[in-house]
């Protein structure tokens, strides 16, 4: 059964207000004693009636029914707000959910730049790795080669050192011919001569000259 609650409303504020009560045989608000209603029935309907009936006519008077559609209204009005603001969060909701699978599409892309730049720098930070790996080659090519020319240097220095006795031999050799002949003959005279001096400066005379010719 539903109730048209306007319409109700509608008869009880025109209706006679007050409060009700019942007695006699008569249906009829006619009857007022001291600011009271009295509800009587005809006598066709007090027939049939009883008393819980007359009783419950009056105490549903136009004021008790308005009473009640009062407090009736109230919870329908908050169901009615509330049904607007579940309206109103479902279409936040939605639109909260269009953003977030926007936010989704956004992560995902920059999720993937980022795999790209992290292969790039990764990338980059090979390239001084293999700069390095060459540099290091090349100081280790270096010293070796360092190491040749210093053992190069130390033989030469050694055959310089080697030279120098052997002509500090020879001066001493050619000042004790030089003396022995009676003849006046300088330290620095010519190749040519000591060539013709005693035998044993001529060996030396032939390993001066191959030197020179190295």
């Amino acid at each position: 059964m539903t109730v048209d609650i306007e319409k109700l409303e509608a008869l009880a504020k025109a209706a006679t207000q007050g409060e009700w009560s019942e007695s006699g045989s008569y249906i009829s608000p006619t009857r007022k004693e001291g600011g009271t209603t009295y509800v009587e029935s005809w006598r066709s309907l007090a027939l049939v009636s009883e008393d819980a009936d007359r009783a419950f006519i009056a105490a549903a008077n136009p004021a008790a029914v308005l009473e009640l559609i009062a407090e009736l209204k109230c919870p329908m009005r908050i169901a009615r707000h509330s049904k607007r603001l579940i309206e109103d969060l479902r279409a936040e909701n939605a639109g909260l959910k269009t953003d977030y699978e926007a936010c989704e599409r956004v992560n995902a892309e920059l999720r993937a730049e980022c795999k790209v730049l992290k292969s790039q720098v990764q990338a980059l930070q090979a390239e001084p790795n293999s700069y390095q790996t060459g540099y290091d080659a090349g100081r280790k090519s270096s010293a070796s080669h360092a190491e040749n020319w210093r053992r190069e240097a130390q033989a030469a220095s050694a055959k310089v050192d080697n030279l120098r006795a052997e002509c500090e031999a020879l001066r001493k050799i050619i000042s004790e011919s030089a003396t022995a002949c009676g003849a006046a003959v300088s330290v620095d005279c010519s190749l040519e001569f000591m060539a013709m001096l005693p035998a044993e400066i001529g060996s030396v005379v032939g390993r001066l000259r191959k030197e020179a010719a190295q």
